[in-house]
């Protein structure tokens, strides 16, 4: 049986920094860049997991 998502959810969680810089503003994805203690270390994008940098290097 198909689960049943609402479409207008979206899982921020797993998209890495450069793509949520492509998405529309939301509440969800700001959360991702607040009290970051990770840096990409090929863009510089600071975030609060390492999940969403493609090359994460601790704060």
């Amino acid at each position: 049986m198909a689960e049943n998502k609402n479409p207008s959810t979206k899982d921020y969680s797993e998209m890495t920094a450069c793509q949520l810089k492509n998405e529309d503003p939301s509440p969800e994805a700001d959360k991702i860049f607040k009290k970051p203690q990770f840096v990409c270390g090929l863009c510089g994008s600071k975030t609060h997991s390492a999940a969403n940098l493609c090359n994460p290097e601790a704060l």
